[in-house]
């Protein structure tokens, strides 16, 4: 099995995962890529010891989300409607919309401490 094979592979169990998720919450994708991206923000901050407003919890979202789409991507040609650049654009905003909020309020309250 060559390296592409195989990330199709896990990208397609990753595809049933996530189909799973959204089917026992009861939840839009929409919703869950809101809800998911606040919850890894917020794990990614305990990590790394950082606060959640902080930009490097905020990047380790960005790759990790990144990282999502292009496992959606990979879904190409098996019928999955995830798997074009319009879609996974999408789901990059929905995700990373709430935490830029965040990481723009924490931005703003460190610029006015400053002053």
């Amino acid at each position: 099995m060559t390296l592409f094979e195989s990330l199709q592979l896990w990208s397609n169990h990753w595809a049933h995962l996530k189909l799973k998720l959204g089917a026992v919450s009861g939840l839009s994708p929409d919703a869950l890529h809101i809800n998911a991206g606040l919850l890894v923000l917020c794990l990614a901050a305990l990590v790394l010891r950082r606060s959640p407003l902080s930009v490097w919890p905020w990047l380790a979202l960005l790759v990790l989300e990144c990282s999502n789409e292009a496992a959606d991507l990979m879904l190409e040609g098996m019928g999955s409607t995830e798997a074009t650049v319009g879609a996974g654009l999408h789901d990059i905003a929905n995700t990373m919309a709430a935490p830029t909020l965040l990481l723009l309020v924490g931005w703003w309250q460190r610029r006015q401490g400053a002053t």
